[in-house]
């Protein structure tokens, strides 16, 4: 792949001899002249089918999140020297958030208990929720989290009190922008 810093150079080559040969990008800058990738003659699997599907779904996402000059401000802070903003989004669609950690140590059955909870993402994480149910499936409380200090931690505070002996379930739901969507569940 060869870099021209002036597209000038270029005019001899696209004729009509050579039409449909090359690709010319622009990124950073830069112009990058290379040939045109080959097609693959195979018919595409179904996985392969499903990985298109899913990077076109993710490449109109970054198209319509950044004409929203708030969401083209956030994605252009990703983008590093050769990635662009619109790269920087589709990556975020691609890759959900992680949640890594939940930490209940500080709950222990009342009003004002700490959970904290680690979720991982390169990008911003837009919201963590958690609810707590008996093992019944009886919901006690659910509620937001709030973002902490640290990076990527949130806390949650209780504010019902557990019901006798009960084992409960903590559910943990994290979210990112593009609308990706992970949960995690702890037996309490």
């Amino acid at each position: 792949m060869a870099k021209i810093k002036s597209i000038k150079l270029l005019a001899g080559l696209f004729s009509k001899r050579n039409r449909g040969q090359f690709v010319v990008r622009e990124r950073g800058g830069q112009t990058i002249f290379s040939a045109r990738p080959a097609r693959s003659k195979k018919k595409p699997s179904a996985a392969q089918e499903l990985v298109r599907a899913r990077f076109k779904l993710a490449s109109l996402y970054a198209t319509r999140i950044l004409q929203v000059p708030e969401y083209r401000d956030i994605y252009q802070s990703y983008a590093t020297k050769g990635r662009s903003a619109h790269q920087a989004a589709m990556q975020n669609f691609l890759n959900p958030p992680v949640i890594e950690c939940i930490d209940a140590e500080g709950y222990c059955g009342m009003p004002e208990g700490m959970i904290r909870i680690k979720v991982r993402d390169k990008y911003p994480v837009s919201r963590v929720v958690v609810k707590l149910q008996t093992s019944t499936g009886f919901l006690l409380e659910e509620g937001p989290c709030k973002m902490n200090y640290e990076p990527n931690a949130w806390t949650y505070t209780t504010r019902v009190t557990k019901p006798g002996n009960e084992t409960l379930d903590l559910f943990v739901t994290a979210c990112d922008l593009p609308g990706n969507v992970v949960e995690k569940k702890v037996r309490l």
